[in-house]
């Protein structure tokens, strides 16, 4: 067995922490980012109405306003960036 081969494996490992470091980092950014702007949606945008909801995948805000039957109905819309 080769007597350097610790280093060469300890080395790798060390690789590993690091993109895994790297990886939670941009991870909790993102979230951050995401609770931003619901929070930008429901405070913001749509404070004025009944209801609100983000769509994530579309990043469109949608606020909702009730009728006289007490439906929810959809008021604004806005797309964000």
């Amino acid at each position: 067995m080769d007597p350097n081969l610790w280093k060469t494996i300890a080395i790798i490992f060390i690789i590993l922490f690091l993109i895994e470091t790297c990886a939670v980092i941009l991870g909790y950014h993102m979230v951050v980012a995401e609770e931003k702007r619901i929070a930008l949606c429901y405070y913001e945008i749509c404070g004025e109405y009944v209801d609100a909801q983000y769509d994530p995948e579309m990043a469109v805000c949608y606020c909702y306003e009730q009728d006289v039957l007490g439906n929810l109905i959809v008021a604004k819309t806005k797309v964000m960036n």
